[in-house]
């Protein structure tokens, strides 16, 4: 028996159907194999590339439709961004800034994912799920309270308020 993660993806080899050799060298054959699939490969991989940019979007519209604490986020992300663009000169202080907001908005989409992850294989209260949610949350919280520490003491120094 195969365990779940002992499975294979399917590949782009296995799905092309095998070339017949009709006189022709194997060496040949296996370089118009692989020319034939790097260009099958480059072909799927743009369209597929396109397709998972739009699962992301798909992805960040749920997000802001569905969460009110996401909508809050932007909100903050805004006011981020303009006071950065007021106050910021560095590089790195930018760098700083947009890392911490990004983590933010990234613990934000995970917990949003964790949270319908869990209510679709648990519909009814339980309270390992229930655990599962607070976890979530709590990593939200600490990752918005990183953000914060970060932007008094990137902001406060930029704006001589913290000498």
């Amino acid at each position: 028996m195969m365990l779940a993660w002992e499975r294979r993806a399917p590949t782009l080899s296995s799905e092309v159907e095998p070339r017949v050799n009709h006189g022709i060298s194997a060496n040949k054959q296996a370089n118009e194999g692989s020319t034939l699939m790097m260009k099958e490969r480059r072909t799927l991989s743009v369209r597929r590339w396109r397709q998972s940019f739009g699962f992301a979007l798909r992805g960040l519209q749920l997000l802001l439709r569905t969460q009110p604490n996401a909508r809050l986020h932007l909100l903050a992300t805004g006011v981020v961004l303009a006071l950065g663009a007021w106050s910021l000169r560095s590089p790195r202080e930018w760098a700083i800034v947009l890392l911490a907001t990004g983590f933010v908005w990234v613990a934000e989409t995970f917990n949003t994912a964790l949270e319908f992850l869990t209510d679709l294989v648990s519909p009814e209260w339980r309270p390992l799920a229930a655990q599962v949610k607070d976890l979530a949350a709590a990593a939200v919280l600490l990752s918005a309270g990183t953000a914060l520490t970060v932007g008094v003491l990137i902001f406060g120094a930029a704006l001589g308020v913290l000498e």
